[in-house]
């Protein structure tokens, strides 16, 4: 049976208000089905009525068969849909987040100034932070800014392969770095900490995929250990031996003897996530 969509519920109306708003009523006979119906008046109500801009259709069924709907106009623009796209896109919404964190810094990037006790001289503990008496760095928590990185995609689901949402579960808990050049971000600087699905209709799906960035270092310093290379999510900890005689001022210190960068989390190719690379 076709659908029919008739401007008016009893004969043709319009309402209007003096901001530059309008209302259009329609009816709609001919099916019982709501998505065919929605579809029917997509079709049928125009984008623009008295140079105002449809902002959105709401619908009522009235008696088998029959659906009164209001188109409402106004002056600001409505943002405009995403369109669905087949899975492996790679036109993407995307968002970057910074927020902060804080971490423990047992070493800081350089010593600015000394200042010793009168009769005493400061001893040099390249770079270590908060010293005790026995030797041991207790460190200093410092807040440190958190890059998140997030794309959105609408995905039609005919075409999301079986298995999908498991490997993407697989990759977030198992191997969440990136294994590769990954978005304009270098291989080990992202790390993939989950995605979230909605379905957006029978046919499309919207997916927001976030990442945690870290960027990759090169030639660190640590006390006199030079040229130290380290991937974002890579570890670095610098192991300090037995104490030494301080040559400065005759105490004995704990000295960086090496430092040590840990492969914590696994790598895997990010292709698999389907948004493109």
């Amino acid at each position: 049976m076709a659908i029919n969509v008739v401007a008016g519920w009893s004969g043709r109306r319009i309402s209007f208000g003096p901001d530059g708003t309008y209302e259009r009523y329609y009816t709609v006979t001919g099916s019982e089905s709501e998505v065919d119906v929605a579809a029917a008046l997509d079709a049928a109500v125009p984008d623009v009525f008295g140079g105002a801009l449809l902002q959105k259709v709401d619908v009522e069924w009235m008696a088998r068969g029959t659906w009164g709907a209001t188109a409402s106009y106004g002056t600001v623009k409505p943002r405009e849909k995403q369109p669905a796209r087949d899975y492996g896109s790679t036109t993407p919404d995307i968002s970057i987040d910074i927020g902060t964190t804080t971490v423990k810094r047992h070493v800081s990037h350089a010593t600015v100034n000394t200042y010793a006790a009168p009769g005493e001289t400061a001893p040099d503990f390249n770079g270590l932070i908060g010293v005790d008496e026995e030797g041991e760095a207790e460190g200093v928590d410092v807040p440190v800014a958190t890059p998140v990185y997030k794309e959105s995609h609408i995905f039609n689901v005919s075409t999301i392969p079986s298995g999908y949402y498991r490997t993407l579960s697989l990759i977030a808990s198992e191997a969440p770095v990136n294994d590769a050049p990954f978005k304009g971000f270098e291989l080990g600087e992202l790390k993939f900490v989950g995605a979230s699905f909605q379905s957006r209709n029978n046919a499309e799906v919207a997916g927001t995929f976030n990442f945690e960035v870290s960027y990759n270092a090169t030639n660190l310093t640590v006390g006199s250990i030079t040229g130290i290379t380290k991937s974002g999510h890579d570890y670095l900890w610098v192991y300090r031996g037995k104490k030494t005689k301080d040559a400065t001022s005759g105490r004995m210190v704990s000295q960086p003897v090496a430092a040590y960068v840990e492969r914590v989390f696994l790598r895997s190719d990010f292709a698999a996530l389907g948004i493109g690379t």
